[in-house]
């Protein structure tokens, strides 16, 4: 599934809550200093200083609203600081009996992380979000992940530790060179290439390994699509 913005959507409904008692406030003290203006603060009681005066009145007015309106919205702020991200299962884990115990739960989260990350920072090459959902990524020890793409085709994410962000090499059993992805127009023309080729004669092979880190390390070729 895709990835859930719970921990974004808090976060705005925090501020929005904010802004909101802000412009409350201000709206309170304008209120006040435009009716004092006509009502109480008058020229004949306090002449050259009537806009002193009510100018005064709104700022304290706004910051009495503002503190009585934090007052009453902050139950509602907590729960929005405090909620768990969606996703997790709102129990709390089993210490592992043994390291090995621990290893093997490490290790497959090792794997999960990584077809995380390369779903998440698909991003780079697709801001549709067609590639972003976990699931369909397999991830690896190593922390490469591949995505099944089409028979014979698969979409390898790599990560060399140099940079901070991934690439993103498509390797197809039609062809024995591994192509750069830079879009996703990218991985439309190798399809449509791979179809045309389908419909005459050529079958497509399916893709039953996926490639290893020494083939993910292979130069790539320069027929990519730029972004």
């Amino acid at each position: 599934m895709p990835f859930p913005d719970t921990r974004m959507h808090h976060r705005l409904s925090t501020e929005l809550l904010a802004v909101a008692s802000v412009v409350t406030s201000l709206v309170f003290g304008l209120v006040a200093a435009k009716t004092a203006l006509s009502t109480v603060i008058t020229a004949e009681r306090f002449g050259s200083l009537r806009v002193i005066v009510a100018v005064a009145l709104f700022l304290l007015t706004a910051m009495i609203a503002e503190r009585i309106l934090f007052l009453l919205l902050h139950p509602l702020h907590r729960p929005l600081q405090t909620v768990r991200p969606h996703g997790g299962t709102g129990t709390t884990r089993d210490l592992p009996p043994t390291t090995e115990a621990a290893l093997t739960e490490i290790s497959e989260a090792v794997v999960k992380d990584a077809a995380f990350r390369a779903a998440l920072d698909s991003c780079i090459i697709d801001h549709s979000k067609y590639l972003d959902t976990a699931d369909r990524w397999r991830g690896y020890p190593a922390g490469d992940a591949t995505l099944y793409l089409a028979p014979g085709t698969v979409l390898h994410c790599h990560r060399d530790g140099s940079s901070s962000f991934p690439s993103y090499t498509l390797y197809s059993s039609t062809s024995s060179t591994p192509v750069a992805i830079n879009n996703i127009s990218a991985i439309q023309a190798h399809l449509s290439r791979q179809a045309e080729n389908t419909a005459q004669g050529a079958h497509d092979v399916p893709a039953s390994q996926p490639p290893t880190g020494e083939e993910a390390s292979t130069p790539v070729s320069s027929d990519t699509v730029a972004l």
